[in-house]
């Protein structure tokens, strides 16, 4: 079964170190929205907008990183 958007944006999330929320000083937790997600990938220079960018995305940065490691050999 294919991933929903959300599962794929916490999943890119999650590899780019973006935390599923946060406490703050008076103990209450906060979870990060959808939109700081998509916010914070797009700082990143991923397009996050849609689940079809996201994956275009994701494709490229995995594509850019295997040719780095193809250039060190």
């Amino acid at each position: 079964m294919p991933e929903t958007f959300e599962q794929l944006l916490d999943r890119a999330a999650s590899a780019f170190g973006i935390d599923s929320g946060f406490w703050d000083i008076w103990g209450r937790y906060h979870t990060t929205t959808q939109e700081a997600k998509q916010a914070i990938l797009r700082g990143f220079g991923l397009a996050a907008d849609n689940r079809e960018e996201l994956e275009r995305s994701l494709a490229a940065l995995t594509r850019r990183e295997w040719e780095g490691l193809l250039r060190r050999r």
